[in-house]
């Protein structure tokens, strides 16, 4: 790569080409230019290609301008994974970066990411193995997940997303595969656990399901997060409450947000009889309404 300066009495400009770069968290090369201006710091065009990255330091590369509360964010949710094929584009002027407006300027990152942790929430597990791609423009950062795990669920297809960083709100879309065991230990180290009043502690469940859960998170206030999650118990397994007849081939669903349980309901073999159960909030609390059909003679 190289460097060139012009100079004349009107202004002075330093051309970029191809320059390369390498330390301890990135490598890569950038092409561009940057222009002095009358006043301030400057206009830049520059684009840039990295090879690797080292997402656990994003955050030290951002200005200290950049939306302190996402940048604090992400400096303890992104715990560790690898970059590549980084592609970033910034144009305008310095002045008003990071050029969170289309009027202000240009600034663009895509990348594909593996092998990240995500520790996304304090008292939330966190996720690993993520697989995704990454994408900033200006203010709008959004990651589409293809893979990842969380305890012992498979995650499929799951979309995190800041609609703007200014404001600091973190969606999340996604859906794990996994045990009901496992599906109970996601609800006792979340608070899911104290948002349903704990009745799924002393739980005990087999049998196979899947989770949906969708999660806004105020990055400056995280204890206001909101969610709305399903768990659909698909393959029939047994279940066992304290001081309750034992359950065999469940089968159902259980609905929950940040207020409790919303609703639920299940069919179960129980007393040589068929069982279905049905939940339901209420401002005392949670409802469990049980009937039982069979033949007990």
């Amino acid at each position: 790569g190289g460097l060139r300066w012009q100079r004349d009495e009107a202004s002075t400009r330093v051309d970029f080409d191809d320059v390369a770069f390498a330390n301890a968290d990135a490598a890569g090369a950038f092409t561009g230019h940057w222009k002095a201006l009358p006043q301030g710091p400057g206009e830049i065009d520059v684009k840039a290609q990295l090879t690797r990255a080292n997402v656990a330091r994003v955050a030290d590369y951002l200005p200290s301008s950049f939306a302190p509360n996402v940048r604090d964010w992400l400096r303890r949710a992104l715990v560790k994974g690898n970059a590549s094929n980084l592609q970033m584009a910034v144009q305008g002027n310095l002045a008003d970066f990071p050029f969170l407006t289309a009027k202000q300027g240009t600034m663009t990152l895509s990348a594909h990411v593996e092998g990240a942790t995500l520790d996304y929430a304090n008292g939330w597990p966190q996720i690993d193995g993520i697989v995704a791609d990454v994408h900033l423009d200006r203010a709008h950062v959004r990651v589409d997940g293809t893979r990842g795990s969380m305890l012992d669920a498979v995650i499929g297809h799951t979309v995190a997303d800041i609609a703007d960083v200014e404001q600091g709100v973190l969606t999340i879309d996604g859906n794990a595969t996994g045990t009901a065991a496992t599906f109970l230990q996601f609800l006792r180290q979340s608070p899911v656990s104290a948002w349903t009043g704990h009745f799924a502690d002393p739980v005990q469940a087999g049998g196979n399901g899947v989770l949906a859960l969708k999660l806004s998170i105020p990055l400056h206030n995280i204890p206001a997060t909101r969610a709305d999650g399903t768990f659909v118990l698909a393959a029939r397994g047994d279940v066992a409450f304290p001081g309750a007849p034992p359950l065999a081939n469940v089968a159902g669903k259980l609905a929950f947000s940040e207020k409790g349980v919303v609703d639920g309901s299940f069919t179960a073999d129980t007393l040589g009889g068929n069982a279905r159960l049905a939940l339901s909030h209420a401002d005392d609390g949670l409802h469990i309404n049980a009937a039982v059909s069979g033949n007990f003679g």
